[in-house]
């Protein structure tokens, strides 16, 4: 990834994942990242597993902070001054009791770009619930509702009768697959009828609206029952060789990542992690220039107030106003 974001300066106000991702991101294309965490440390050190702990806080810098104070919110105002950027993911009610909104950011430093993220969006009657991926991801967006079980086994989304050549199919193997040769139906559809040894459907059901409306579900029973004849993998080669259907294995996340595919993209690199087991990490999700692929996570995670002496002397705090700052529990260094 090349460093196109080389002197611009983050402040990260987040917790848990989807803000300290965002401003991960930016380090990652060469920005320097100031984390702001509570006391404690935030939700994303201390709740998450280790894979996710790396991936949002490697390679940024560290500073604890008591913010409801008023030595914490100098501190803060003297960052805001300081940086060209300021994420944040925290409800916006409490960035307004915190004098982080929009407003008072901007009013402190019109220079800065202040990006915001909810979980439900910027206006009512959600924007002030919290949420999470399990809330308003899966279940708000139709995900948990669109999968389904039959017995022991969950059904991808697409997965319906009413849609033959447009559908999720489970193989002989109980591994799915999706297909979609609805278009090019001249082509496609005597194609899969020879693939299943059924020529005398060709004619049958001749037309893109016989075989997607008028006799979808008798298509998609023949279809169900002969693909189970075959392994997902020999149905995926086998569809493959008709350059006109799409077909796509329906993938673990333990085959995404070592998806050859995925892998020739750049979208996932090899970690070492600080207690030296190796993880797949996921890249940046878009290309800058023509270096595809990060080179690890640029750093480690910073213990907590690692850089807490580094970041108030850049704010041209004197070694005495800091140790004031530790002893009245403003902030703290990393033990």
């Amino acid at each position: 990834m090349q460093k196109v974001m080389k002197d611009i300066k983050v402040l990260s106000f987040c917790l848990a994942a989807a803000g300290p991702t965002t401003a991960r991101i930016l380090k990652s294309m060469g920005a320097t990242v100031y984390h702001v965490e509570p006391l404690s440390g935030c939700s994303t050190r201390i709740s998450y597993a280790i894979q996710e702990t790396e991936w949002n806080l490697a390679g940024t810098k560290n500073i604890p902070l008591d913010a409801k104070s008023p030595e914490g919110y100098e501190v803060l105002k003297r960052l805001i001054m300081e940086c060209d950027v300021f994420v944040s993911n925290y409800r916006e009610k409490a960035l307004v009791k915190l004098g982080l909104d929009h407003e008072a950011v901007c009013k402190l430093n019109p220079r800065i770009i202040y990006g915001m993220l909810y979980a439900y969006g910027p206006e009512r009657p959600q924007k002030d619930d919290p949420g999470y991926d399990t809330t308003c991801y899966w279940a708000k967006g139709g995900h948990d509702a669109g999968y389904r079980r039959e017995g022991d086994v969950v059904v991808p989304p697409i997965a319906v009768p009413a849609r033959a050549l447009l559908n999720a199919y489970q193989a002989g193997d109980g591994e799915w697959l999706t297909l979609n040769a609805n278009n090019n139906h001249d082509k496609n559809w005597p194609y899969l009828c020879k693939l299943i040894g059924r020529e005398d459907l060709i004619d049958k059901y001749p037309t893109s609206k016989s075989t997607m409306f008028e006799h979808a579900p008798e298509v998609t029973a023949v279809l169900d029952e002969a693909f189970k004849k075959f392994t997902r993998d020999e149905l995926v080669e086998k569809l493959h060789a008709c350059p006109t259907i799409a077909v796509e294995k329906v993938c673990s996340s333990l085959e995404t990542i070592s998806d050859p595919q995925a892998l020739a993209n750049g979208y996932f690199f090899k970690h070492t992690m600080a207690d030296g087991t190796e993880a797949m990490m996921p890249a940046v999700p878009f290309r800058v220039g023509d270096n595809a692929s990060e080179e690890g996570l640029g750093g480690k995670v910073p213990a907590l107030g690692q850089d807490t002496v580094e970041i108030l002397e850049m704010l041209h705090y004197s070694r005495t106003e800091i140790d004031s700052l530790v002893e009245k529990n403003v902030t703290k260094l990393a033990e």
